[in-house]
């Protein structure tokens, strides 16, 4: 249900085009404070994460509230939204945590 009212609305979209399961060595490499969530390796320009204040680098621990671990997680989150709807999410960027609001978009036309 959720993925039939993704192909047809194209969204909900939030524009995280590249995530990675985070990792020991993965936080190792990149300096990162945690090795759990989902780090932000690409993201759309001018897309709502972009918007909302996402950055490259971050880690994505949890989506409204709940933990999530694995690209798939996010994506599943973010799809059980609707087009319009605030997503909230939970990051950890260098030292802090903080909540992120990002409001669900379609995909725009051309750009897959």
């Amino acid at each position: 249900k959720e993925m039939m009212y993704f192909l047809v609305n194209r969204g909900p979209w939030v524009g995280l085009l590249s995530l990675q399961v985070n990792s020991p060595g993965l936080a190792r490499h990149f300096g990162l404070r945690t090795n759990d969530g989902v780090v932000v390796f690409r993201l759309a320009q001018g897309g709502p994460a972009d918007r909302g204040g996402v950055e490259l680098a971050d880690i994505i621990l949890k989506i409204d509230g709940q933990v999530v671990s694995t690209p798939e997680q996010v994506n599943e989150k973010v799809r059980s939204h609707r087009i319009g709807e605030t997503i909230s999410l939970t990051i950890q960027r260098g030292d802090r945590q903080q909540e992120i609001e990002v409001k669900a978009g379609t995909i725009p036309d051309g750009y897959y």
